[in-house]
């Protein structure tokens, strides 16, 4: 979050929440030059800021206040009308304890059976999420207008190779960090988005931390410890609890005003605990969130006619990737509705996905993956986490996102883009292993007696899909230790539950 600036000669104002850049400056200083910039026009304005931010400047000679949305709308941050006064916040609790409002059952449907709220609906009737991407206009208390400043349909493919303009996109928006925070601490996994950045830092001799979660056993774990050795990395190892339990109570309750109970609170809780300790420490988190934009994610669902026009099926899109939790035959609401979940996904599909239809299918499922997934669910744990401390996602970068996302087909198939960047940045590191025990290089046939571990991989998942084998139940001892806590009980009683009336 940053403070608010001011214009001494003309009163305007301006104030910013999230870890934004602005010509490689942040907080305060990027205010500053944004409060000085505004006045000249917004669209060279707008493209040169990144990361995640809600922008708010007010012009008293104008009367208009505007709010900036980032490119994703991974900041999240809400309107609502209280009292005939028009509130913006970036907090929905905070929003629904001013407003008193009932609940959405649309959005609490969506959130029984994903997890996720989405669209611009909160858990509430009457609060609005902000969209993605847009500049809106105010006066008193009434939107004038809203804009949108950016889209995937203004991205075209590209022929020429991405490998070199993406690493040096990268190394621009981790030197933007480096600039500002003097200890940040970079997330090391055994997965291909970590191994991207710190090939970044790598490859740009930058001296920055890494951390890593789970037990001494675990493949992440394991990997990333390798890699801080080869590379002579100042490596942190953290260990948390990972099953909900009576512990893990206070934690979960210490979330819920940071995610707005808008996600799990056992699993955000341990997030949260997480990033307490390393608040503690560092002054920044840097993590390769958004890394799929490298990757075609879903891309799968549209084989054999990958980047053909048409052959989007929004339904099956809807089923396959967002409501394949299913819910029971009657439902758990009280409320009653006129389709399934697959159809109302399908439904949130078209709507994102309007103005694309004469986009190749990979253009479309892109904007359903970062609309939809990535703004809802990662935005929403990156969001609670920026309370905390800054947050910082170089693939959120506007250079970064439009190159990975204008390379062809071709190039992001299969985590091709992603392989070959890790080697273009440092073959060595390249070589080194992924958790699933294959290395991060691309696939060729000078490469190809490497891959033995991700023939197996393969072969496990067809055996499965062909067997058709269950998941096997969660053992529930886990839940009973936590009935037995006395404030669960009593917060669960369906006479004074806050939310037995939705049941």
């Amino acid at each position: 979050a940053s403070g608010m600036v001011r214009d001494p000669q003309t009163g305007a104002w301006i104030c910013g929440s999230g870890a934004f850049f602005f010509s490689r400056r942040t907080g305060d200083d990027a205010l500053r030059s944004l409060l000085e910039r505004l006045p000249s026009g917004t669209g060279s304005v707008l493209a040169d800021l990144d990361g995640m931010f809600a922008i708010t400047r007010s012009n008293p000679a104008s009367g208009i206040l505007e709010v900036f949305t980032d490119r994703l709308g991974t900041l999240h941050i809400y309107k609502a009308e209280v009292d005939s006064t028009l509130v913006i916040s970036t907090s929905s609790l905070v929003l629904a304890s001013l407003l008193q409002p009932p609940w959405d059952p649309i959005s609490c449907r969506e959130f029984l059976a994903t997890g996720t709220v989405f669209e611009s609906r909160s858990l509430f009737i009457g609060i609005e999420k902000l969209s993605p991407a847009t500049l809106y206009q105010f006066r008193n208390g009434r939107e004038l207008s809203r804009s949108r400043y950016w889209s995937l349909a203004t991205l075209r493919y590209k022929r020429e190779d991405s490998v070199p303009q993406l690493a040096d996109a990268l190394e621009d928006a981790l030197q933007a960090v480096m600039h500002n925070f003097s200890r940040p601490v970079m997330d090391l996994t055994g997965g291909f988005d970590s191994r991207v950045l710190i090939g970044t830092a790598i490859h740009t001799r930058t001296d920055i931390d890494t951390f890593v979660t789970g037990d001494e056993s675990a493949p992440d774990v394991v990997v990333s410890k390798r890699i801080a050795q080869e590379f002579h990395l100042r490596h942190h190892h953290l260990r948390l609890e990972m099953a909900p339990s009576v512990s893990c109570w206070n934690w979960a309750k210490a979330a819920l005003p940071l995610c707005d109970g808008e996600y799990d609170l056992f699993e955000y809780g341990r997030i949260l605990g997480l990033q307490g300790r390393l608040a503690e420490t560092f002054d920044a988190g840097v993590n390769g969130s958004n890394g799929e934009v490298c990757k075609g994610y879903w891309w799968e669902l549209l084989f054999p006619f990958t980047g053909w026009l048409g052959h989007f099926n929004p339904e099956a899109v809807g089923a396959k990737r967002f409501a394949f939790a299913g819910e029971p035959p009657l439902g758990l609401l009280a409320h009653s509705f006129p389709n399934t979940l697959a159809q109302h996904f399908g439904h949130v599909i078209r709507t994102t996905n309007a103005g694309l239809e004469w986009h190749p299918n990979t253009v479309q499922m892109d904007n359903v993956y970062l609309m939809l997934r990535m703004q809802r669910w990662q935005g929403r744990i990156a969001s609670a986490g920026n309370r905390l401390w800054p947050i910082i996602q170089p693939f959120t970068f506007r250079r970064p996102m439009e190159i990975a996302l204008s390379a062809p087909p071709s190039q992001r198939l299969r985590n091709r883009l992603s392989r070959r960047l890790i080697e273009y940045l440092n073959p060595a590191l390249a070589a080194m292993p992924l958790a699933q025990g294959y290395p991060a290089l691309p696939v060729r046939f000078t490469t190809l007696h490497h891959f033995g571990p991700l023939a197996a991989e393969f072969s496990r998942k067809v055996c499965g899909r062909l067997a058709k084998t269950e998941k096997s139940p969660q053992p529930v001892n886990v839940w009973q230790a936590l009935w037995a806590v006395e404030e669960i009980r009593e917060m669960l009683n369906p006479k004074t539950m806050a939310s037995a009336s939705l049941y």
